[in-house]
């Protein structure tokens, strides 16, 4: 897979190039969209957090941004608007942090590695990658203004019904699990 992997960014890199674009190279740090409250609001939180998980890359000049989305066998050509939407939108608007999981994300510190990677981007594009089979699509390569648009109706709704949501609801990986069968009515 990692033979491919690197093909594909490659191929990519050739593309951005040909088109006079910057080259993006890679960053250890999530990108986490935060939404911090006034107060708490019903649920007694002050502070939202948002991350996407996948790859991701910077121009030198900060002015674009990569996400690379892996999927276990082929690239898939589509993602649900939401999905999209919401990847795109922590790339544009995510602070590089660390940490995570257990406690609240935190900054990281400007200074460390190159300074682009800490401007907010003009362009973010979002690269869905088949591990299996080596092939990537550009599902999209949005404007600051674009992404705005998308996250706002497409996103934010759905996003929004998922914190509020207290259902258990399995992902298509758990449908065949035996354990999930064991624990229904």
């Amino acid at each position: 897979m990692l033979p491919r992997y690197l093909a594909a960014r490659e191929a990519d890199q050739q593309s951005l190039r040909r088109a006079g674009l910057p080259p993006t190279h890679p960053v250890r740090d999530k990108w986490v969209a935060q939404r911090r409250l006034g107060q708490p609001d019903s649920r007694g939180a002050v502070i939202y957090e948002q991350t996407a998980w996948g790859r991701r890359y910077v121009a030198l000049d900060g002015s674009m941004r990569d996400l690379w989305l892996l999927s276990f066998g082929s690239a898939k050509e589509e993602r649900p608007a939401a999905e999209k939407a919401a990847a795109a939108y922590t790339a544009a608007c995510g602070t590089p942090c660390t940490g995570g999981w257990d406690a609240r994300h935190e900054r990281v510190k400007d200074g460390d590695l190159h300074p682009g990677r800490m401007t907010r981007p003009e362009r973010v594009r979002v690269v869905e990658f088949g591990c299996g089979d080596g092939r990537f699509t550009l599902l999209l390569n949005w404007d600051q203004e674009e992404t705005a648009r998308h996250f706002a109706a497409d996103a934010r709704s759905v996003l929004a019904g998922a914190v509020d949501d207290t259902r258990a609801v399995p992902g298509s990986s758990c449908v065949g699990c035996k354990a999930l069968g064991a624990a229904r009515p």
